[in-house]
């Protein structure tokens, strides 16, 4: 950017422009991190500079990102809005569905089973893991078990601060 430019535009905007020329690849998420700004905001300036879809190529810089990252921020916007807003905290939830899992496993075994919430959410994910294992793609099983993974992993953390 020119210096005559330089008081014109704000900090976030000179930062993330800077930013994305040097990493034209970038991921929103990438851009937030490195530049201090929103994913939204990130995403805002990705987008007043992408190629749109029916013009890009292979090898076009700030293309759509592989299917590995659509699914994580797919899974970011599910779990932190509608799946939160609908079922509640996963700590909370899981931590319900473990007792209810203890008290039917312990009667079924005959012997008495602990679990916890991080038990409950990797064990949804080897379900969501067996449903990959016939028929055809869907990216959903793929974006539950990533979201489940993550799950556990805070549950796990939130249980050894408790």
């Amino acid at each position: 950017m020119s210096e005559s430019n330089e008081g014109i535009f704000s900090d976030e905007y000179r930062r993330t422009w800077e930013y994305l020329i040097k990493n034209q690849n970038a991921t929103a998420q990438e851009v937030s991190l490195n530049c201090d700004v929103s994913v939204a905001y990130a995403k805002e300036q990705i987008a007043r500079i992408s190629t749109p879809p029916e013009n890009r190529t292979q090898g076009s810089t700030l293309c759509t990102p592989p299917e590995r990252v659509r699914l994580l921020e797919k899974g970011i916007e599910l779990t932190a809005g509608d799946r939160d807003k609908t079922y509640g905290d996963p700590w909370n939830n899981l931590t319900a569905c473990a007792q209810l899992w203890e008290a039917y496993l312990s009667a079924k075994l005959s012997h008495d089973i602990k679990l916890v919430a991080e038990d409950v959410a990797h064990m949804m994910q080897l379900v969501k893991m067996t449903r990959t294992f016939h028929g055809s793609y869907h990216a959903d099983n793929y974006l539950d078990n990533a979201v489940y993974g993550a799950i556990a992993g805070e549950c796990r953390k939130y249980e050894e601060q408790q």
